[in-house]
């Protein structure tokens, strides 16, 4: 069963905020960093813990130096220093010499307070965590650290998986190096069957120097080893730490409290993420971005790195709360599944991590930072502004996939293509991706629709608009054979997708998918398809384009068969899948609906479904 009507209307977005834009000058001076590292075997055994702390000193022109103490497996603290290289794209995405090892690529992000990011472009079992917080630049004392934080930690005490810790807790500093009694939940490898329990932890101190350097003590503590180095961000709002003690390697992050009372939308805004996760002996690492729409939905776009694998795109969706607070504990804090989470810094940044009964072999931090915000001159297209259409994701593009490029002055007037064979230029506005004209659907001041011509290879596209002879900035994306997003009815890439059952009605709560039925997919992002399809044109009339691909159909876990994927008859960029809904299926409301591909794996939209 192949669709006869087209669902192109799916493809509008929300509009986007800007501000300045991002290069290696926009990444100058110095940043306290911790830098945690881990090295496995192909089943997931620890080979080798490493962690480095200090300061690093970027140069705004591609090069860095650094100084600090690093701990390798159990042995001894030493000092060490060295040097790197880093670039930083106009969307904030940073490539740098990993400090830890130089023969690897940090894929950081450079956020509104912070760079974080994480080694995922390697075939090595190597899994780590970057944080860097600019360092102060007047002097410090101990009121720096003032107030309430929201912290949490990820610990490898004697560089063992049997000695892994995740906690977190409000931290309370009274200004004078001292710290208000702690009360910690976290769980331990070691301890009560790694299952989590609450901790109370009294006598803490802290001092801190003129440079923002300073310790944090937790005496007696469990789940937080011993003293560590504190570091205190140029704006006070984070604070980051970490052990030099023999055999040590932790990460420690807190964001400031926020005032008054908080809810869902105390949380909304793009931010850049990353994190390191150990779960068993399955070990992976990302960094990518994350939506808070500040309804209570995460949508996040990330380069994701598991044990023996090679890193693959992810794009998917979590819920998330944020508790309002009371006049005893402030606000901020709450869940996204079986994460803790606590948004801070006057909302720019966030940290996370797993302690739940559902997840004792789940050790992990993960932290983000709000996205810098970007504008420009003339005909601007915003490099945080590209993404699939369909799934309002972020990361990858692909052949063959309609992309909404966001920006300002991209077009004089709206206009949309008129006919069933796109244009290469509408209202005199073209899109150029590799120097290959690109098909555009639609046309506006701030929104473009158009679609990435086949023809397009290699491991990055370069973007630029040309609004009637003004040429925009060109906008740098990464380019996979395939980057999967299904349409959704609500037009946000979230919530009930864009299928339809076999008598073409829609599929919905008002009609809900049956087990063993066969529905009708529609998405974008599936890649090359066989036969040969010209650019911005449906497939000739009677000619079925099948993707290069099958797609793996997930239904509530549970795998699809999928009997048609390729290019829907009825337009230009649009595929179909058909599918069938397994007999053993879940039903309810909204059951997830995921795709994998090679290269991606996109868990964004549910199907309402019953017996």
């Amino acid at each position: 069963m192949i669709a006869r009507r087209a669902f192109v209307g799916w493809l509008l977005l929300a509009p986007l905020s800007h501000a300045q834009t991002l290069g290696n000058g926009s990444l100058s001076g110095k940043y306290y960093f911790r830098h945690l590292m881990i090295s496995s075997s192909a089943s997931g055994n620890f080979t080798e813990v490493r962690s480095l702390l200090g300061a690093l000193i970027f140069d705004g022109i591609g090069g860095y130096t650094f100084s600090g103490q690093q701990n390798i497996g159990t042995a001894a603290p030493a000092a060490i220093s060295g040097a790197g290289t880093y670039a930083v794209t106009s969307a904030g995405l940073v490539t740098m010499t990993n400090p830890s090892r130089s023969s690897l690529q940090v894929s950081a992000r450079l956020g509104s307070g912070a760079v974080i990011g994480s080694t995922t472009e390697t075939s090595e079992n190597v899994f780590d965590l970057l944080v860097a917080v600019p360092s102060p630049t007047t002097t410090q004392t101990v009121a720096s650290l003032a107030g309430s934080y929201w912290a949490a930690g990820l610990e490898i005490t004697g560089a063992s998986a049997s000695q892994q810790r995740s906690s977190h807790f409000l931290l309370r500093a009274n200004g004078a190096g001292a710290l208000l009694d702690l009360s910690l939940d976290g769980h331990a490898a070691n301890q009560r069957g790694a299952a989590p329990f609450a901790e109370t932890v009294t006598g803490g101190s802290y001092s801190i120097n003129g440079d923002g350097t300073g310790t944090i003590a937790f005496p007696n503590s469990t789940l937080l080893a011993g003293n560590k180095v504190l570091y205190v961000s140029r704006d006070g709002a984070t604070a980051l730490g970490g052990s030099t003690s023999a055999g040590a390697h932790d990460i420690l992050f807190a964001v400031k409290t926020i005032p008054g009372a908080l809810s869902n939308l105390s949380w909304k805004d793009k931010f850049w993420g990353a994190g390191l996760r150990i779960e068993g002996r399955t070990l992976s690492n990302f960094a990518g971005s994350v939506n808070a729409d500040g309804g209570g939905k995460l949508v996040w776009s990330q380069r994701v790195r598991q044990v023996a694998n090679l890193a693959i795109d992810f794009t998917g969706v979590a819920p998330y709360t944020v508790s309002s607070g009371n006049s005893v504990t402030p606000g901020g804090t709450g869940r996204s599944l079986a994460s803790w989470t606590a948004i801070g810094a006057a909302g720019d940044a966030f940290v996370g991590t797993t302690v739940a009964p559902e997840a004792v072999s789940t050790y992990e931090l993960f932290l983000g930072s709000r996205m810098p915000a970007l504008s420009g001159p003339g005909a601007f297209l915003n490099p945080q502004g590209v993404f699939n259409a369909a799934s309002y994701a972020g990361g990858s593009i692909a052949p063959g996939q309609f992309v909404s490029l966001f920006g300002s002055g991209l077009a004089s007037q709206s206009a949309q293509a008129s006919t069933a064979i796109y244009p290469s230029s509408l209202a005199g506005v073209q899109v150029l991706i590799n120097d290959l004209a690109a098909p555009v659907y639609s046309v506006s001041p701030g929104l473009i629709a158009a679609l990435v011509p086949f023809a397009v290879t290699g491991a990055k596209a370069t973007l630029v608009v040309n609004n009637n002879g003004t040429r925009s900035n060109p906008v740098e994306m990464p380019l996979a054979k395939t980057a999967p997003g299904i349409f959704t009815l609500s037009q946000t890439g979230t919530g009930l997708g864009a299928v339809l059952h076999t008598d073409y009605s829609i599929v919905d709560y008002a009609k809900p998918a049956k087990r063993n039925e066969t529905l009708l997919v529609f998405l974008t992002g599936l890649g090359a398809v066989s036969p040969a399809v010209a650019d911005g044109a449906p497939p000739p009339a009677g000619t079925l384009a099948n993707t290069l691909q099958t797609p793996t159909v997930r239904i509530g876990g549970k795998t699809a068969q999928v009997s048609f994927s390729g290019l829907a008859p009825c337009c230009a960029g649009l595929y179909q899948m058909n599918i069938t809904i397994p007999a053993n299926a879940p039903f309810g409301g909204a059951i997830p609906l995921s795709i994998e591909t090679a290269e991606h794996f996109h868990d964004q939209v549910d199907l309402p479904i019953v017996p």
